[in-house]
């Protein structure tokens, strides 16, 4: 069975890290990699939840394919592009 286009596929399980990783202690393996906030994120111990459950910390949504899709069109002469 194919799932469709808009329903997301969960992993069942979660992210499994390396506790012994080059600085793993500066990216928080002693805390099990902890997921931060929004404003969190970009902190050392918070990178590796932050961008292993990036989808939890940012909602998302799907975007469902137009039924009629839009074409983008040049313009009629191209602009001339200088430094």
């Amino acid at each position: 069975m194919v799932a469709a286009a808009h329903e997301p596929q969960k992993p069942t399980a979660g992210p499994v890290s390396s506790t012994t990783g080059p600085d793993a202690a500066a990216y928080g393996a002693a805390e099990g990699y902890p997921l931060g906030s929004r404003a969190t994120s970009e902190e050392v111990k918070h990178l590796v939840a932050t961008y292993s459950l990036f989808d939890d910390l940012f909602k998302s949504g799907i975007v469902i394919r137009a039924e009629e899709p839009w074409l983008f069109r040049r313009v009629s002469a191209e602009p001339k592009i200088t430094r």
